[in-house]
């Protein structure tokens, strides 16, 4: 086998792996697979259709990205919604927007401004649709690209660290907190007409008070579930 060869069967490999990874995460972060849940390399090997191998490195580096953990003698299981953890996932994600904003308002482009207002009008023109998931998902491209605006590339690291994780809660939300996508989609509106004002002081009002919604929400979806002492985490 010539050198091209190999290196078209370990990018093959690679890409394989990466593939798994990606499938696994989406899974737990739409909540398909549920917090709690015990996940054997057999049985995601079986429905995946691969061996066990790139199932094992893929739990391997979702671990490291707190989506699962490794029980001792027991196996690898869907790590749990935390509300501690909750209230740290968004208290550091809006320190780091809130200070992306006010550094870097004052010099976005109308380019920039017209990045955004593209985002926008797709968020809105999906949830007009009916098609609330990918309204929302656009919205969390809104909030990334509040980040990437600022060209930081720590920022960057620091919020993609906790960017999957913000996920899992926020599809926990819009799944038992009915409107939560339309109060969203409005809440959006209102930051982006602060955007284009190029209005700081209001822009990070409005974006403080969107998270701070979004966090209470979780919250009381919380508080309402295990007050009806009900299973959350039922497979369809």
């Amino acid at each position: 086998m010539d050198n091209s060869c190999k290196l078209n069967k370990i990018n093959d490999i690679q890409l394989l792996k990466d593939r798994i990874y990606q499938n696994i995460k989406s899974s737990i972060i739409e909540l398909h697979l549920y917090p709690g849940e015990q996940l054997t390399e057999q049985r995601l090997a079986d429905e995946l259709g691969v061996s066990k191998s790139p199932i094992r490195e893929a739990l391997q580096r979702l671990e490291q990205n707190g989506l699962v953990h490794m029980v001792p003698y027991k196996g690898c299981y869907v790590s749990k919604l935390e509300k501690e953890e909750c209230r740290e996932v968004f208290q550091t994600r809006e320190a780091l927007e809130l200070f992306c904003i006010d550094q870097k308002m004052d010099s976005y482009t109308e380019q920039d401004i017209r990045d955004f207002e593209a985002l926008m009008n797709i968020a809105v023109d999906e949830f007009n649709r009916g098609n609330e998931s990918f309204a929302y998902n656009t919205h969390l491209s809104f909030h990334r690209m509040i980040i990437d605006k600022m060209e930081n590339r720590l920022i960057q690291s620091i919020y993609s660290n906790i960017q999957d994780r913000m996920k899992r809660y926020v599809s926990y939300v819009v799944k038992y907190t009915p409107n939560r996508v339309r109060l969203s989609s409005e809440q959006h509106i209102l930051l982006m007409k602060a955007i284009q004002r190029k209005d700081r002081e209001g822009a990070m009002k409005e974006l403080k008070h969107h998270l701070m919604t979004v966090l209470k929400d979780f919250l009381t979806a919380e508080e309402i579930i295990e007050g009806k002492k009900t299973e959350i985490w039922v497979k369809s």
